[in-house]
């Protein structure tokens, strides 16, 4: 995390522990009457989401591109320790906090990962704790907490809603192919990417921590698969591969190319299509190693496999050119 974020974290929690959530310039509380969510200041690049338990600590988490972290402000000092843990009622992860100097603000110092914020949005109580000492416990269910998540994010990516405006932010660029002068035409979401590559056609997404998925459709739209690489880094090779969605799974063989790069050796088929357009999260293991995991809700998905099987057969649309058919 850069100093300037530290420093809006530090300012915002400040503020809100003087003149509670309601502070911020710029934002509203949801319908619930819980959450304030809102960009801050006119010109802030982040939006700030909040809400005060019961005991009085308040629960703040901060959005910047999509991408999310969290701070915990308490009503007097708290003491130190290098290790803290979030959990839900089903998930929990470690992390090193950090404080500043009056000790009555903790954060952590970076962003959650998928898995941590696919949890914390179904999560009806969230604790944290640090060295075993709990430093906040807030009851989440019927607080409104997943739409004012989704608020947030959708705020820190400039959408306006009953939160206000959401942050300025440059048009999203779409990501080059082979060839850098060609540009992949970029989904209206702003997330993936759609392209013909020669008599299939291929949807991407780039993961947050380097490499991408890649969802491949041939023969027409009748065939798809799905592959992943690594950004660089090599998977390690197993034998038995498992795709899941939050509804679905099933096992398949791993193929390789490389080190960076492994895809499915079966395609999809209808209930697996089914379950992919409506799916919350993408997980591939090998040998009950993860090797990817990605968030698909609001990511427009639904309309890129429709948007996919259609350029595999031909036709024209946002993406361009369809698939060279025989």
């Amino acid at each position: 995390m850069s100093l300037g974020i530290r420093q809006v974290l530090v300012a915002v929690v400040g503020a809100l522990l003087v003149a509670g959530p309601a502070a911020a310039d710029d934002s509203a509380r949801n319908k619930e009457g819980f959450w304030t969510v809102g960009r801050g200041e006119a010109t802030s690049d982040n939006c700030m989401a909040s809400m005060t338990t019961q005991s009085g600590e308040i629960l703040m988490l901060r959005a910047a591109a999509g991408e999310v972290g969290f701070a915990v402000g308490a009503n007097g000092p708290m003491r130190r320790g290098s290790k803290a843990k979030i959990t839900t009622g089903a998930y929990s992860f470690d992390f090193a906090p950090v404080f500043n100097d009056k000790r009555d603000l903790l954060y952590l110092d970076g962003v959650m990962d998928d898995r941590a914020l696919a949890a914390l949005k179904l999560a009806r109580d969230v604790a944290v704790s640090v060295e075993g000492r709990t430093v906040l416990s807030a009851d989440l269910e019927h607080t409104g907490f997943e739409n004012a998540l989704e608020a947030l994010v959708a705020c820190s990516n400039g959408k306006s809603g009953w939160w206000g405006p959401g942050v300025e932010v440059q048009p999203a660029a779409a990501t080059k192919e082979d060839n850098p002068s060609k540009e992949r035409p970029l989904h209206k979401d702003g997330i993936w990417t759609l392209a013909a590559d020669g008599d299939g056609c291929v949807a991407s997404v780039e993961l947050k921590g380097g490499g991408g998925v890649v969802f491949i459709a041939t023969s027409g739209g009748r065939d798809v698969t799905v592959g992943a690489g690594g950004g660089g880094s090599s998977f390690k090779r197993g034998r038995k591969g498992r795709f899941e969605t939050d509804t679905h799974g099933f096992d398949f063989k791993p193929l390789y190319e490389g080190d960076g790069y492994l895809q499915l050796d079966t395609f999809l088929d209808g209930r697996a299509l089914f379950a992919l357009r409506h799916a919350k999260f993408l997980r591939i293991t090998v040998d009950g190693r993860e090797q990817v995991w990605v968030e698909l809700e609001g990511t427009g998905l639904p309309d890129v496999v429709t948007s996919l099987e259609s350029c595999a057969r031909g036709e024209k649309g946002w993406w361009g050119e369809g698939a060279a058919l025989p």
